[in-house]
């Protein structure tokens, strides 16, 4: 069973890297401005399948 706790840490796991991900300096490089914006998102979809797999397991 998955708890609380174990949540936080997955969600840690998953957003703490953006946190620290600096913005690109300007629009120059639209790889850098792609992976920037990219990478919440398949953080949030990654966050998101863990949670249904967890509730899902849990039930």
């Amino acid at each position: 069973m998955v708890d609380l706790k174990t949540g936080a840490i997955l969600a840690a796991v998953y957003l703490v890297p953006f946190l620290i991900l600096m913005p690109p300096d300007s629009t120059n490089s639209p790889g850098a401005v792609f992976l920037w914006f990219l990478y919440p998102v398949v953080a949030g979809i990654l966050l998101l399948v863990t949670a249904i797999v967890a509730w899902k397991s849990s039930t």
